[in-house]
């Protein structure tokens, strides 16, 4: 991928495929080109841009295997008589696999939707000074073709919701008519996806993650622990306890890790995508309380919403403001702000 200037993004999706996303003054400017050959060019003006996807996917299944077949590697390498050019030219296999692998995973996807919810554009880069300079120059341009009322509307501080985990953070947003959520992991990876209000309804749940496989030797550790203690108490094999406790060292050191593994995250409906939080500690209560009441908040102010029966665009907003206000999301004076901005535009 290459970046020839500010407001030039290029990329090559495929062998023989290559695409440019142009700044133009009268909107985003998307080429195709097929083995030189210009096959489409789209406009897609700024104003139609609602808001955007930001994503970075970790290669869950590529890395396991690469990790497997890296200590297989390393296995036949410390015990096999192997010849060192093979192993040499393995290890050269592998390091090019993880190279490719590791590259993949700090691509960054970023997806523009219209109000409506449909995609416009597809865009993917690395992350570095030309890919963040282009999209901030589009977050510039979509943010200033917005209208006014809009503006002011997504401007208020309708409250947020943020998690903190050991090398991880999540945070929810209200912007007015969606929720934006980000997430920020280790290695400096970044997430940021948007649902609108209207969209969250109920359930609102506790997911749980329970680390099966730790049980699984934990049950494994304890029944083996158990026989071997009965075969030595008969006095036949003595030596069997040295065993039998071992297991038992083994079983607590397992139970101790299958406590603090387990997990709660809360899950909220959202179309076929439901919404949930990263997963914290079953201790940490407080947080998870927290949580599910903002939630059950938005949940709730989504539902009074629905009934809103008018097709005035003007008196929509008021009565969503007042619902607002007396949901308790908005203030006394940033509301008479909004309104009497709201009705100066009208």
């Amino acid at each position: 991928m290459v970046n020839d200037s500010k407001g030039v993004h290029e990329e090559r999706p495929a062998p023989g495929s290559f695409a440019r996303f142009t700044l133009d003054p009268r909107g985003l400017v998307r080429e195709e080109f097929t083995s030189g050959v210009p096959t489409h060019r789209q406009a897609i003006p700024y104003g139609d841009v609602w808001d955007t996807f930001s994503v970075q996917e970790f290669p869950r299944v590529r890395v396991a295997l690469l990790a497997a077949l890296t200590l297989l590697w390393a296995g036949a390498f410390a015990t096999l008589r192997v010849s060192p050019l093979l192993s040499l030219a393995n290890a050269a296999v592998l390091g090019v696999a993880w190279a490719l692998v590791v590259l993949k995973a700090r691509v960054v996807t970023v997806r523009l939707f219209d109000y409506e919810g449909y995609e416009l554009a597809t865009l993917h880069g690395l992350p570095g000074p030309a890919f963040d300079q282009f999209m901030e120059g589009l977050r510039g341009l979509v943010a200033a073709h917005r209208y006014p009322l809009q503006t002011v509307l997504e401007g208020l501080d309708l409250g947020r919701c943020e998690m903190k985990g050991a090398v991880s953070r999540w945070t929810a947003t209200f912007l007015y008519d969606r929720v934006v959520f980000e997430r920020q992991g280790p290695l400096g990876r970044r997430e940021r996806v948007f649902h609108a209000l209207t969209a969250l309804e109920a359930p609102i749940h506790l997911a749980w993650r329970v680390p099966w496989a730790i049980f699984g030797a934990l049950i494994l550790a304890t029944t083996a622990g158990l026989a071997l203690a009965s075969e030595a108490g008969r006095g036949e094999m003595p030596g069997l306890w040295a065993w039998s406790a071992g297991c038992a060292g083994a079983a607590l050191a397992l139970l101790l890790a299958f406590v603090v593994l387990v997990g709660v995250a809360v899950e909220v409906s959202s179309g076929t995508h439901p919404i949930r939080t990263p997963y914290v500690p079953w201790w940490r209560r407080a947080t998870l309380r927290e949580v599910l009441a903002w939630f059950a908040r938005l949940v709730h102010l989504a539902d009074q919403l629905e009934g809103i029966h008018t097709e005035d665009y003007w008196e929509f907003h008021r009565t969503k403001l007042k619902e607002l206000r007396e949901a308790g999301f908005i203030e006394d004076w940033p509301y008479r702000s909004a309104l009497a901005r709201l009705n100066a535009q009208e």
